[in-house]
């Protein structure tokens, strides 16, 4: 080492580049795959989907949501389901696309997610479903168009409509 100096130092250096790439790349890995979701009891949560030849990821309709919630009442403590959608919600003065997402009365229980001003939707929501529609705007969403203003809570949003 002392008679190659040259050749220690890009050794050295060889050897702290690779160890601080594979550090770097290994906290990455970890932080994405390994760290708990932001979710109650989330190392309990189970994701079950449709495969198809055509879609290899479908969500369930609410008819195979009710068998399923239906039929695993042995196995599963809870069962919500959730959907992402595409909509238009006319504000009057202007119309805008949003990304939405259509879940059961026990999603939000289920996550132990609330809201921060209103309710979430529960249960009892499901019990006659189109009777009576209820939304829930996400926060990002609320304090951009709505401006934070709690007054929302109550007020008709037409959406698709």
């Amino acid at each position: 080492m002392l008679r190659s100096p040259a050749f220690t130092a890009v050794a050295l250096i060889s050897l702290a580049v690779g160890i601080g790439t594979n550090a770097a790349v290994f906290a990455l890995v970890e932080d994405f795959l390994f760290t708990d979701l932001p979710y109650q009891d989330s190392d309990d949560l189970v994701e079950i989907y449709l495969t198809q030849e055509v879609f290899p990821y479908s969500p369930l309709s609410y008819p195979d949501y009710l068998d399923v919630r239906d039929a695993t009442t042995e196995i599963f403590e809870e069962v919500a389901a959730g959907g992402f959608t595409f909509g238009q919600v006319d504000q009057g003065d202007r119309v805008g696309s949003v990304l939405g997402e259509l879940v059961s009365g026990s999603y939000f229980p289920l996550l132990g997610l609330n809201a921060a001003v209103g309710r979430t939707l529960l249960p009892e929501d499901d019990i006659s479903p189109g009777a009576h529609f209820v939304v829930m705007l996400g926060f990002g969403y609320w304090q951009r168009e709505y401006g934070g203003d709690p007054g929302v809570v109550g007020q008709t949003v037409r959406l698709n409509g």
